[in-house]
């Protein structure tokens, strides 16, 4: 981020959702493009994306000539919880130059990190701690969230990707920042009849999938897939032990959505541990919503849930189901 020979100007960051009890470190990088001329830099907090609203100085420097990076470094907490705004600040000290900032990271280092709505729009977000999410996460495509402690899904992950022929795709696998630890899995596609170009992935977590038949026994985990081309392919879902709810050993199923007829998938396999339990289906063909529950399902009716509030719009009706015995993952086909 560069301002054009600007007597002074602010930059202000999209919301940012911060809470109590949480301890914040923010860094960024600042200098000046030119040696012959110097620059004042600053980072503010405020309520409201407007430069009068940034009243808390995070971080000041001044008399900025060097052309090479430095790093600015402060550490915060807030009186209340809710939506708080970043508003960078440069000025011309000395002569006609540009400041330049760039590689802004904000990151939790103490407290349990619960949010309604985060949104990874782009570059690198990192938690030190517990990641807890009561509505939306969204990772935007070539965003990277890693995690030290643990994430809880109460909401809805999303994420699109771009899925090629002939290569595994792992939608939603959150690691911490060495990449040697798998902190959640999501889902997992690999085309075997071309490319599926741009697939949006919806994971539902830590709840059921819908208030009629035999829904609130089945595996607290729901997925919507939802891709440009539908292809052929291997698709392999993925679930917490503690959302099983009690089902295991799982077959796949799939909602024909004639007739209330269900039908299994082929090639069905079934492993993993822990957090990373999985069942999977090969030969997938039709993408619509998805559901873990055990035997062959009867007519219910199929509703969207979320952690705290139902959620509104067309489009993702999933479900869980429980009978007698086996698990199995059901798909509505649209259309």
């Amino acid at each position: 981020m560069r301002w054009n020979d600007s007597p002074s100007a602010w930059l202000h960051t999209a919301a940012l959702s911060l809470q109590t009890g949480v301890t914040y470190e923010l860094e960024y990088k600042y200098r000046s493009l030119f040696s012959s001329s110097s620059q004042d830099f600053a980072v503010y907090l405020g309520t409201a994306q407007s430069s009068a609203s940034m009243t808390t100085p995070l971080h000041q420097v001044a008399n900025v000539s060097a052309n090479s990076f430095a790093t600015g470094t402060a550490t915060f907490t807030v009186s209340s919880s809710g939506q708080y705004y970043l508003g960078l600040y440069s000025a011309q000290n000395t002569g006609a130059g540009y400041g330049v900032i760039d590689d802004v990271i904000l990151r939790a280092t103490s407290g349990r990190n619960q949010f309604y709505d985060v949104q990874i729009a782009q570059g690198s977000t990192a938690f030190a701690h517990d990641l807890v999410v009561l509505n939306d996460l969204t990772i935007a495509e070539g965003a990277d969230l890693t995690v030290e402690g643990a994430v809880a899904n109460n909401g809805r992950f999303r994420q699109t990707l771009a899925v090629p022929n002939s290569a595994t795709t792992a939608f939603l696998r959150i690691q911490n920042a060495a990449a040697a630890e798998d902190k959640y899995f999501g889902v997992e596609i690999t085309p075997t009849s071309g490319d599926m170009e741009s697939v949006e992935v919806v994971i539902r977590g830590g709840q059921t999938c819908g208030a009629s038949g035999n829904l609130s026994d089945g595996v607290q985990r729901c997925y919507d897939i939802t891709p440009t081309t539908a292809q052929t392919a291997t698709v392999r879902f993925y679930y917490r032990d503690v959302e099983a709810n009690g089902n295991s050993a799982p077959a796949i199923y799939h909602y024909s959505g004639s007739g209330s007829v269900w039908e299994m998938e082929s090639g069905i396999t079934h492993g993993g541990s822990g957090e990373g339990l999985w069942a999977q289906a090969t030969g997938i063909d039709a993408y619509s919503p998805f559901a873990l529950a055990d035997a062959t399902p009867t007519a219910v009716t199929l509703l969207s849930s979320a952690a705290t509030t139902p959620v509104s719009g067309a489009g993702v009706l999933l479900l869980l189901l429980l009978s007698l015995s086996g698990l199995y993952i059901y798909r509505r086909r649209v259309g």
